[in-house]
């Protein structure tokens, strides 16, 4: 998943995640955990829980002051 793709689904103070995911039905069927790119900029204040993320990525939500958690 894109970091751009994340603005069209989730509002402000909402946490990203693969549940959240298939809850709002972006992503279907099984899956091996939740992988997030750097493609784009992210503008919503999130909480981000994934398995794993880009180092693009890491340094954008560091920078941008958004909380994010590796989960196993």
């Amino acid at each position: 998943v894109n970091l751009e793709q994340l603005n069209d689904i989730y509002k402000d103070g909402e946490t990203v995640s693969l549940e959240t995911l298939k809850e709002r039905g972006f992503i279907s069927g099984p899956t091996h955990g939740l992988k997030l790119l750097g493609t784009g900029e992210l503008t919503k204040k999130v909480k981000i829980r994934v398995h794993a993320m880009s180092e693009s990525v890491r340094e954008k939500l560091t920078q941008a002051k958004i909380d994010f958690e590796i989960v196993k």
